[in-house]
């Protein structure tokens, strides 16, 4: 059995991190109402105005993968979920499997014999390889918006506070 202080860690950590995902999202969003709300209108050209436009703009972009950041990590989490569960049937599927006779399956009811309960182990490791795949992919993808979202609102911000000090300086 894994040390619960191990597990307590771990689910502290996935909270922490998926609020911090929330706030930054939220705050960039946030950020986006304030900048438009302030940005003044002019035709494109090379302005302040324009590249205040154009902050607003990255800063969308990073709102958006704000988002793909939050539904990879939730699709990854389903597949973590979807792994353990075949995992922990496979398992009770082949100790059932290696009996002489039938037995019951204390979870679902059912009196399964050794030769099918040996069928449903191996239809489960597969579910097992495929959630583990699906988990390691999408997890992948989580961390690879994780950086783009960072970048692209950090460079918002940059080009938003330029502008801003240009037009101080009428340009």
């Amino acid at each position: 059995m894994p040390d619960d202080r191990g597990l307590k860690a771990y689910f502290a950590w996935l909270e922490g991190a998926q609020r911090f995902d929330y706030f930054v999202t939220g705050v960039s969003l946030a950020l986006v109402g304030y900048v438009v709300s302030n940005l003044t209108a002019a035709p494109f050209a090379l302005n302040s105005s324009s590249l205040e436009a154009a902050g607003v703009i990255i800063l969308l972009a990073s709102v958006y993968a704000g988002f793909r950041r939050i539904e990879a990590s939730l699709v990854s989490l389903q597949a973590t979920g979807q792994r353990l569960l075949a995992g922990g049937a496979a398992g009770a599927l082949k100790d059932i499997s290696r009996r002489t006779g039938p037995s019951l399956r204390m979870n679902t009811g059912e009196v399964i014999g050794p030769g099918d309960a040996a069928q449903r182990s191996a239809d489960q490791h597969r579910l097992y390889i495929e959630a583990a795949r699906q988990e390691g992919d999408w997890s992948k993808r989580a961390f690879g918006w994780y950086g783009r979202r960072n970048f692209l609102l950090m460079l918002g911000v940059l080009v938003v506070v330029v502008a801003r000090i240009l037009r101080a300086y009428a340009f």
